[in-house]
């Protein structure tokens, strides 16, 4: 390997023991990695060094779960209980900061910010100054990743269900089920969106 880098775990609290997906700020030669302990950190892609960090995770779950986006010079990160954070990128310091906890994969379409929290409700939000624009309680249970397409924003539910929102109000529009719940990200393709469901498949 070009270079590794290894960080202390402290298990203080329940954990997960998920990470986030490392994400490549190019502009600035770095990588971006949220880990189990709450912790994030950019390091420099050239030697892995710590650029800057700082820990986001409170409550019982810590976990930095969910893949950040980046939009412009900020980066959207979310703890498995929160908070949602605007981060700038040069220096590591908060923009901004909801009471949102989520382990979905947050997404970014202009400048809406989209995410699935833990308690079952989609948020669209101003990604400058993180007002919320609406929420939607979708059900009860884990929302996957929210996937946009057009002027729709799809989520899956482990309820059983696929919702398809208006992206402007967060209006159901329509709600398919699944037999066995659908557990991970909808994807996107030529077909359209396939969900993932748990072993039995989809009605």
């Amino acid at each position: 390997p070009l270079w590794e880098q290894n960080f202390p775990f402290e298990e203080n609290n329940m954990t997960l023991l998920g990470t986030s997906m490392p994400l490549i700020d190019e502009p600035r030669q770095r990588v971006l990695v949220g880990f189990a302990d709450g912790w994030l950190r950019a390091l420099s892609l050239k030697d892995g060094k710590v650029v800057w960090e700082k820990e986001l995770g409170s409550g019982l779950f810590q976990d930095i779960d969910a893949t950040p986006v980046i939009g412009g010079d900020q980066m959207y990160v979310v703890s498995a209980e929160g908070p949602l954070l605007a981060i700038s990128l040069k220096k590591g310091a908060v923009v901004w900061q909801q009471a949102i906890g989520s382990t979905a994969a947050l997404a970014l379409s202009g400048d809406v910010l989209y995410v699935s929290g833990s308690d079952g409700i989609l948020y669209a939000m101003q990604s400058g100054n993180g007002q919320k624009i609406w929420e939607k309680k979708v059900g009860d249970g884990a929302l996957t990743a929210p996937v946009i397409h057009n002027q729709v924003v799809a989520v899956g539910l482990s309820d059983k269900t696929v919702n398809f929102l208006k992206r402007d109000t967060g209006e159901i529009l329509i709600r398919r089920f699944a037999r066995k719940g659908v557990f991970s990200d909808l994807v996107l393709d030529d077909h359209g969106l396939l969900p993932g469901v748990a072993p039995g498949g989809h009605d």
